[in-house]
């Protein structure tokens, strides 16, 4: 009996590049986040600032470091951590003050985004 291969993510067991294109999706968590960025009442650059964020495409010192650009690596706000978008936007001693002045506000205080992940998911907030 002789092996044969067959690609499993189509019903024939061809590989076809749609497929693979498909399969690279599998186990992906669909979100409508995209939605919630660009049909809100934001202003297009805060819209567009939400956007990079989610897509991890912020010009972080972190991501500078990564592509080989010389800069200080230190958050510029508390000089003390290495300045990642996590920390930036939500574990920064000053940015959480900024978050606890918001959600004090508006009148979130059950809300605890304790970390990046649970800010991705901001939208439940409203």
């Amino acid at each position: 009996m002789q092996d044969s291969i067959t690609w499993k993510f189509t019903a024939d067991g061809h590989y076809s590049a749609a497929s693979a294109y498909r399969a690279q999706f599998i186990g992906l968590v669909d979100t409508d986040m995209n939605q919630n960025v660009w049909k809100n009442w934001a202003p297009p650059k805060c819209k567009f600032f939400a956007w990079l964020v989610i897509n991890n495409r912020i010009w972080t010192a972190d991501r500078l470091h990564r592509r080989g650009w010389p800069n200080c690596n230190l958050c510029p706000l508390c000089q003390q951590v290495q300045e990642s978008a996590a920390h930036l936007l939500f574990q920064c001693r000053y940015t959480i003050r900024v978050w606890g002045m918001i959600k004090s506000w508006l009148a979130l205080h059950d809300v605890q985004p304790n970390d990046w992940i649970d800010m991705v998911l901001v939208k439940d907030w409203w």
